[in-house]
């Protein structure tokens, strides 16, 4: 079987004791905002690559992803 590409572990248990109540409500905001945009920026990648492997794909397969 294939290593995956990355991993991300944590230790949330010994951050959360550490952590004030403003800091705990934006850390889920951040982490979901950093998410969202590597995930943008991946389907960009996906569908420059497509452009140049695919000969003539439609717009219905670009937007596979």
């Amino acid at each position: 079987m294939a290593q995956p590409f990355f991993s991300i572990k944590a230790d949330f248990d010994k951050l959360g004791s550490r952590l004030t109540d403003i800091d705990k409500k934006q850390l889920p905001f951040a982490t979901s905002q950093a998410l969202n945009s590597l995930a943008r920026h991946a389907v960009a990648d996906l569908r420059t690559n497509m452009q140049s492997v695919f000969d003539r794909p439609n717009p219905f397969t670009l937007r596979a992803f």
